[in-house]
């Protein structure tokens, strides 16, 4: 049963699926390295048999049954995740995130001095950023947050994502280079250091703490929320660098 005041904040990475701000890191690999390999040979041999043919068909439904167990093992993961924060929390708080806006595809540049032609529009980046996050499952978890919430009355609560990857948890100083890596949190101001998705979560808690405040003394229940995004290249940037 869910404590009737204990709160957590969840950050949601690349790397790591899901950090709270009681320092857990959460994580599962859902295909092994062998499987993964697996999945390589069957998309080649997929490209190169014909079409129509009998080992393509083969290929496709072996390769469709890999993914299958890939989903089927994520959604556990989410499932699983989200019951045990809800059983042991009264409010956990996300951040608000547009996983589909995420993870479009980027667009193609047009140069203007080359007709026909395109510019470098670092879509090959953004390919992996849209694969890393899908595979985490981050559209999924919040939906099973959402689901299991209302068998324990567990409120959740969303709050923007503004600077969040950004700020200190400790002193509330907010620097770009505080953020050192994907993992590395270093403070530029108190020289406070921490893992930087767990220090993410805490202020993710933190505003979400803020947040049902201010309803609670001002504003009426369910008033809308204002959808901030950090300023252009901030997430996207810290995501796609490389973990130390």
């Amino acid at each position: 049963m869910a404590l009737a005041d204990a709160a957590v904040g969840v950050d949601r990475g690349v790397v790591v699926a899901v950090a709270t701000s009681a320092g857990d890191l959460l994580n599962q690999v859902f295909l092994t390295a062998a499987q993964k390999r697996r999945a390589v040979r069957l998309q080649r041999t997929l490209s190169r048999a014909a079409k129509g043919s009998a080992n393509r068909n083969k290929a496709r439904q072996r390769y469709a049954a890999l993914r299958a167990t890939e989903a089927r093992r994520r959604q556990d993961f989410c499932v699983k995740t989200a019951r045990a924060l809800v059983q042991k929390n009264a409010m956990v708080v996300l951040e608000k995130l547009s996983t589909r806006n995420m993870t479009r595809r980027a667009k193609p540049v047009e140069d203007p001095d080359n007709p026909g032609r395109y510019l470098p529009n670092g879509a090959a980046g953004k390919s992996g950023l849209n694969k890393a996050i899908l595979s985490k499952g981050w559209y999924r978890f919040e939906l099973a947050l959402t689901s299991v919430s209302r068998y324990t009355g567990t409120q959740v609560v969303k709050v923007p994502t503004a600077f969040t990857s950004q700020r200190c948890s400790g002193c509330g100083h907010v620097d770009p280079k505080s953020r050192e890596s994907q993992a590395v949190f270093r403070c530029t101001h108190c020289a406070h250091t921490g893992h930087a998705d767990v220090n993410a979560a805490k202020n993710i808690l933190a505003a979400g703490l803020a947040v049902t405040a201010c309803r609670e003394s001002a504003g009426p229940a369910g008033a809308a929320e204002t959808l901030k995004q950090e300023p252009a290249g901030n997430r996207e940037e810290l995501l796609l660098q490389p973990v130390q």
